[in-house]
Parts: C-alpha cells; sequence; structure tokens
C-alpha cells in the first residue's frame, strides 16, 4: 500500500448550479484516444445539429439530484472531448439528458424517450431504485446501457456495461483494512432500498470474517428529513462503534447534520459520501469520516491533476462543480463507446460490443480504464478520511487494482 499525501486544489464548488471543464492530452495503447475539447457541452435537455446522438439519464430532481451538477459536466466534457478529436466515425456526437427525478415510472418515461429520440447509448447515473426500469427499456431495444455508478452488483446483460465498483471490489478491501486496524464494532444505517440493504450485507458479511461485529442495523425510506430516533439509535451503538452511513443523497446530509448537532462522535463511514455531498453538509460536519472509493478529487495522480485543470479550463473555476467518484464514471462510460464505435467503424450495438473490451485510455480522472470480458472493470480501491475542512478527503490509502468478482460470463448475456 501507498499513501497519496493531502492536496489543496484550486476547485470552487458551486454545488447546486455547476459545471465541468476541459481540453487535454492522450495516452491510450489500445487505438487513440477521444482526445480534447473547449467547445461548451449540451446545456439543458438535449443538443441540436449533430449526427450522432447519446444518451444521459439521471436524477435531476429527488433525493438523488444532489449528485447532478457535476455529472452533467463530467458527461459533457467527455462528449466536447470526443467531438474536439473527430466524433464518433467523423459525426458530431450529441448529448441528450433525461431526468429520472430519482422515481422509478419517471426513469423508465425517460429512458423510452431517449429510445424515441434515436440515441445509440446511453449512460445511466442513477440509484438502485431507478436504475432497473431505465435499463429494461434500453437494453429491449438492443442500445448499449452502460451504468456508471458503484452498486450492489448481480446484473448481467448483453447490452448492459459497468464502470463502477462492485461489492469485492469497493467493500471487501476496505473492511479488511479497517478492521485490521481495530474498528471491530460495526453500526449499519441504510436507505430501505435495494443498494442500501445489499449493501449492508456485504458490509456485515466482511466485517465477520475479517473478525469484528455487527452491534446494529438500521433503515429509513427514500426522502426522510426527520432523524431524530434514528441518530438516538445510532448513538447508543456506543463510542467505539463504526457508523455505516450508506444514505444517499439528502438523506444523508440530513442525517449528518442532524447527528452532529446532537453531538455525534462516533467514527463514521459512508460509501456514498463522496465530495459533493460533504460540500453541501457545510464546513466541519464530515470532518474525521471515511470513505471508500475508486475516486476522490484530491487524488494527486497525473492523470487526475491533468484531468481537473481541463475541467477547470472549460467551465472557469468559479462555475466548475466538485467531481467525485459518483460523478466521474460517466465521463469514462462516454470515452470507452467513442473509441469502440471507432475501432468498429460503427455504431452498431452488436460492433460496439464486440470493440468495447478491446479499448483503453488513460487521461481520465482515475488513470487506465478497460471493460474486463464480464462488462465490469478493474479498477483501484482506496480508503480516505475527511480533513479538518470537512469538505475534502485526506489521508488516501491506496488499497491497489481489484478485479471484479461479478459473476457473470457470456453464457449469461441476455
Amino acid at each position: 500500500m501507498r499513501r497519496q499525501s493531502r492536496i489543496a486544489l484550486g476547485v470552487a464548488a458551486v454545488f447546486a448550479t455547476a459545471a465541468f471543464a476541459g481540453c487535454g492530452s492522450s495516452n491510450n495503447s489500445t487505438g487513440d484516444t477521444t482526445g480534447s475539447a473547449t467547445a461548451a457541452g449540451t446545456e439543458t435537455q438535449s443538443a441540436s445539429g449533430g449526427d450522432v446522438k447519446i444518451g444521459l439519464i439521471t436524477a435531476l430532481s429527488g433525493p438523488a439530484s444532489v449528485y447532478s451538477p457535476s455529472i452533467k459536466q463530467a458527461v459533457e466534457l467527455a462528449v466536447a472531448e470526443v467531438n474536439e478529436a473527430g466524433g464518433v466515425n467523423g459525426k458530431k456526437v450529441d448529448l441528450v439528458i433525461a431526468d429520472d427525478g430519482t422515481a422509478p415510472q419517471k426513469s423508465e418515461q425517460e429512458a423510452r424517450r431517449l429510445v424515441d429520440e434515436g440515441v445509440k447509448m446511453v449512460v445511466s447515473m442513477q440509484t438502485s431504485a431507478t436504475r432497473p426500469p431505465a435499463s429494461s427499456v434500453v437494453t429491449r431495444a438492443k442500445i448499449p446501457f452502460i451504468f456508471s455508478w458503484s452498486y450492489e452488483g448481480g446484473e448481467c446483460g448483453k447490452y448492459q456495461w459497468f464502470t463502477g465498483q462492485i461489492p469485492n471490489q469497493w467493500v471487501d478491501p476496505a473492511i479488511k483494512q479497517l478492521v485490521g486496524k481495530g474498528q471491530k464494532r460495526w453500526y449499519l444505517l441504510g436507505n430501505d432500498y435495494l443498494w442500501g440493504r445489499e449493501m449492508n450485507k456485504r458490509i456485515g458479511a466482511q466485517v465477520k470474517a475479517n473478525g469484528g461485529e455487527v452491534v446494529g442495523e438500521a433503515y429509513v425510506p427514500f426522502g426522510t428529513t426527520e432523524f431524530q430516533t434514528t441518530v438516538s439509535e445510532v448513538m447508543d451503538a456506543g463510542d467505539d462503534a463504526t457508523i455505516v452511513t450508506n444514505l444517499v443523497g439528502a438523506d444523508l446530509i440530513g442525517f449528518m447534520k442532524q447527528y452532529r448537532a446532537a453531538g455525534g462522535k462516533q467514527q463514521l463511514i459512508g460509501w456514498a459520501m463522496d465530495e459533493q455531498t460533504l460540500e453541501a453538509m457545510g464546513p466541519g460536519v464530515g470532518k474525521g469520516a471515511e470513505g471508500a472509493f475508486d475516486y476522490y478529487v484530491t487524488l494527486k495522480t497525473p492523470s487526475n491533476q491533468a484531468w481537473l485543470k481541463r475541467l477547470e479550463a472549460k467551465y472557469g473555476k468559479d462555475k466548475m462543480a466538485l467531481p467525485g467518484s459518483l460523478t466521474v464514471q460517466g465521463y469514462d462510460a462516454v470515452r470507452l463507446w467513442a473509441l469502440a464505435a471507432n475501432k468498429a467503424g460503427s455504431t452498431d450495438p452488436e460492433a460496439v460490443s464486440k470493440a468495447l473490451p478491446e479499448v483503453k485510455f488513460a487521461d481520465g480522472p482515475r488513470g487506465e480504464v478497460r471493460f474486463t470480458k464480464d462488462h465490469y472493470m478493474a479498477m483501484r480501491n482506496y480508503v480516505a478520511r475527511v480533513d479538518d475542512s470537512g469538505t475534502r478527503y485526506g489521508d488516501i490509502v491506496d488499497l491497489g487494482v481489484v478485479e471484479p468478482q461479478s459473476g457473470c460470463t457470456p453464457d449469461k448475456f441476455n
């Protein structure tokens, strides 16, 4: 393991309104990278005048909308870089953005709209409550659906691809590290839906496998605003308990503020507590909490530093949204799809699917990224601690590259 030092970045986060930056270098060992761009990306729901449409479906409203400013900017940056490098097979790429409202029914409706508009690929940056209806619509239309959030795992599909971490990458190395250094007692808190419950199930199993114990568990529905009872139960777990805060977006922000207001000082760790969420909590609220992610804005790697400069160059320091793990994965999805389409010489789903595992690039925020044959990704995992500002991670510990254990094989693709 190697320890990354803390760094100060000249990156301003305008939490509720902002957007990303671009103009970059190439470092790709399989085919050409998609290059860089300075032109502005799509501003609202669709662009005009392009030849190839791709879709982004995410939460621009509802509890998960906390992540949308930088999601939108990261994907727009990738599209701009693809177009600056010549587009896809000589055609400009246009981005069509759909708002799922953090609601399953709306997710299905918006996915149908994207299909009807003729998109050639969809990037999904959604919760595990809103992803399935969108995925079902898009994959039935035989359009590549690239899910670009880390999630609880378990899905396979011929037209499904995943750029985020799954539990054996996201949970297992972090729990081994943290229990090994003395965090033995764990309390599991989560939103009451697939992701919260499945992630905590995995976390609990790994805590026990590494010699720790789970001392309590609680779940709250999406949209919860009053956490007084939950905070009391969490604090009753004892000062030596590590509290897993697997709430999402506005729910996590609300819990954290009320927990701190009640005097809560236990060790916290959240698998959805990225830098955007910390920023929204306000100064000091997240201080000392731990995170387990594949990316932090404070990563000192050359590829991340260069990418942040491109981001700032595109949107400006004062209008650039703060990127985090839950927002950069969509950037990688667009770049990889464009590389595959150019390699295939076509946007035909069959041709692109064959090419996707054969392309990679290394000048993005997470460094080298590539798909494995199971449609997932091998990637680095890190644990880190929120610094005194309460809004940035420092003391980043690199746990190395972890191959996915998805259970997916070509014979399981539907």
